[in-house]
């Protein structure tokens, strides 16, 4: 599997209902030091709650919330172009009961699939049922349509009662792609 998922950084923290976004950044801040985290314009309405960046762009960072707490997941662009974390109350095969899925859909390859959209930036814009899922022993890759390069992932250790994925597009799968096209 790709070694990049080793520097990806993650933190969570129980989250105030009403402040969630308020707990990911102060978790952000503590995985970046001094970095100013933005949050860009919302994808289906163009709000100010969108997927958050870095100022500077040294970084990539991504968000998710469930069962009362916030996750957040870092990774230096030098590492990877992008990075998606997706977190989910309940156990990994729990049946996932997302619109648009097959009803057979648990809740790890919800995550697995979620954390990909979230990398591959164009999040739940992109119907989800059309991502594939390689699983090895060591992790997975996610083939999202549009893409020319696969965006590879891991599943992580997180809360009981939570699952949790992150996934990354490696910088060198972006540089190669840009070297040839």
């Amino acid at each position: 599997m790709h070694s990049g998922l080793d520097a990806v950084r993650i933190r969570w923290a129980d989250a105030d209902p009403g402040d969630r976004r308020g707990t990911s950044r102060l978790l952000l801040g503590d995985l970046l030091p001094g970095a100013v985290v933005r949050a860009g314009p919302c994808a289906r309405c163009g709000g100010a709650h969108g997927r958050p960046y870095v100022e500077g762009g040294l970084d990539e960072v991504s968000v998710a919330y469930a069962a009362g707490r916030a996750f957040v997941a870092a990774v230096s662009r030098s590492v990877a172009t992008a990075v998606g974390i997706d977190a989910e109350a309940g156990a990994p095969d729990a049946p996932a009961r997302i619109d648009r899925m097959r009803p057979e859909t648990t809740l790890r390859e919800w995550t697995r699939i979620e954390a990909a959209l979230k990398a591959d930036g164009r999040g739940l814009t992109l119907d989800p049922a059309l991502v594939r899922i390689r699983t090895a022993a060591d992790g997975w890759t996610a083939f999202v349509p549009g893409r020319s390069a696969p965006i590879v992932g891991r599943d992580l250790d997180g809360p009981a009662g939570v699952v949790l994925s992150v996934a990354i597009v490696p910088a060198e799968a972006a540089a190669a792609r840009r070297a040839t096209g």
